[in-house]
């Protein structure tokens, strides 16, 4: 069956579409109940349409004639993938290091799931070599724990687990972790490192939400870092998001193995969902890297890929590519955009390959086809996305897309009618209203052109009107739906 969030036909009815907030470019108040993170405002430049006018009559001009520039105009920062960095962990003594466990196991069982609450709070105020210390120490209590018990079967709490110079009985482990005889006696920890990847998945999307403020700055002159970009233009680097990188560490405790556990999965699918929505492509480039060595034939997993990979296709990452290896010597991982595309449609196929039904797979695939200049193919691709779904936003993106291949093959009719409809879904959308007098132009019609060009001058620049804006950012607007369904069990007392 299909994925309803992919517009088939799984998990549910439509979700309406919703708007995310950017990585830098906004910071709402900090949720501080249980939510379905709010998705708040995208960017304050979005807020006075009008300041955006002049750019908006340019924007989709490109789309029409010249492919990915139609964005690049407004500021819409993104995280662009290097390397992931390994901060230095030492001048942690053995007592604040085992002080720091403590209260981290406490704060995975004070959390509510889904919240950004005080455990939430406390966490994100660490340090970020204090948060790898924990990392490390949990990683080697447990798999201590394991090797010790096994050594000592039967010895009860004569059985001793060292950790940071300091030494603790099998009771002492069992009170800080919290875990039963049964969990000890077979090695399990599935139930603890599942809410504790819970607590670090809420951690990090608070990170995202906020924006860099919550995000540890690196150096300038850091190459293992990742790239800050804003506006087409580099804005500094940052280091990874190290609660994904605890949440993936986790997991890999699940038992009997963790590649096949349901609760992973969707763990791996929300998390991809949190950061396209939150243009975080460098964390979400290395997430999606793990992802493939548990799940390779995931279709939800091979969607997030190839939309990530369309996105760095995009000139706004392009550009800043660009300055990046022609002015600094840098080189980003992320290669030219013919490339780029190349992949992202290897990707959205082999989704479709394990999932016929992923209409955004395809919907996305059409559009790819046609960046490459095969344009019938991408006419096929687009048709059958939208005689495949309801999905107002979906159907506004297939035909915005079908008419501009329209336009390629010659065909201006339907172009004017692909383009007419998407004006139909989103009446006040300055999109498909500058495409019109676009075609009217190039066909000789200037009283067309015009009539076109003042419903544009006369309409919006907001995301709500013209969800055009947010392209890169939609294949992630179901991470509210995907949270809820994670923590709907831990919610319950239900133990996944």
């Amino acid at each position: 069956m299909a994925d309803k969030r992919h517009g088939g036909k799984r998990r549910g009815g439509g979700v309406a579409p919703r708007r995310f907030v950017g990585y830098i470019g906004a910071a709402p108040g900090m949720p501080t109940m249980h939510r379905i993170y709010p998705p708040g405002r995208v960017g304050h430049v979005f807020r006075n349409g009008r300041h955006w006018t002049a750019l908006a009559v340019l924007a989709f001009a490109s789309v029409v004639f010249a492919g990915d520039r139609a964005r690049s105009a407004i500021p819409s920062p993104v995280i662009l993938y290097a390397s992931r960095p390994a901060p230095a962990t030492q001048g942690l003594t053995a007592d604040y290091r085992i002080a720091r466990l403590r209260a981290w196991t406490d704060a995975v069982y004070q959390h509510r799931p889904g919240a950004a609450d005080a455990p939430v709070l406390a966490i994100l105020r660490w340090q970020q070599r204090e948060l790898v210390s924990v990392l490390d120490d949990v990683r080697d209590l447990l798999s201590r724990l394991a090797a010790v018990y096994t050594r000592g079967r039967g010895a009860g709490n004569r059985l001793f687990v060292t950790l940071a110079d300091a030494s603790f009985t099998m009771q002492d482990v069992k009170s800080m972790l919290r875990l039963t005889e049964d969990e000890i006696t077979h090695r399990d920890p599935t139930r603890f490192v599942k809410r504790a990847a819970i607590l670090q998945m809420d951690a990090a999307i608070v990170i995202g939400t906020e924006g860099v403020a919550y995000q540890t700055r690196a150096p300038v002159s850091d190459p293992s870092a990742l790239i800050v970009a804003n506006d087409g233009q580099s804005a500094g680097r940052v280091f990874v998001n190290e609660h994904w990188a605890f949440g993936r560490m986790l997991l890999k405790g699940v038992q009997p193995d963790p590649a096949r556990d349901e609760m992973v999965r969707l763990w791996y699918c929300t998390a991809a969902a949190a950061l396209h929505s939150q243009s975080a492509f460098g964390d979400l480039a290395i997430h999606l890297a793990a992802a493939q060595s548990l799940f390779r034939n995931d279709a939800d997993l091979l969607f997030y890929n190839g939309a990530m990979h369309e996105s760095f296709s995009g000139e706004r990452i392009q550009t800043v590519v660009r300055e990046l290896v022609t002015s600094k010597g840098a080189r980003p991982n992320v290669p030219n955009a013919d490339t780029e595309r190349a992949l992202a449609a290897s990707f959205f196929e082999q989704a479709l390959e394990r999932n016929p039904d992923l209409v955004e797979a395809r919907l996305r695939l059409g559009r790819v086809r046609g960046l490459q200049g095969r344009h019938d193919e991408a006419v096929s691709h687009l048709r059958l996305a939208l005689a495949a779904t309801g999905d107002t936003l979906l159907q506004y993106y297939g035909q915005l897309f079908l008419g501009r291949e329209e336009v390629a093959l010659g065909h201006r009719a339907q172009a004017q009618a692909a383009f007419e409809r998407a004006a139909a879904l989103y009446p006040r959308a300055q999109s498909p209203r500058l495409a019109l007098s676009q075609l009217a132009r190039a066909a000789g019609d200037r009283a067309g052109a015009l009539a076109s060009l003042r419903q544009v001058l006369r309409g919006s620049a907001t995301t709500e009107d013209d969800p055009w804006w947010l392209y890169d950012t939609a294949a992630g607007r179901h991470m509210n739906v995907l949270l809820a369904e994670l923590c709907k069990p831990f919610l319950a007392g239900v133990d996944r």
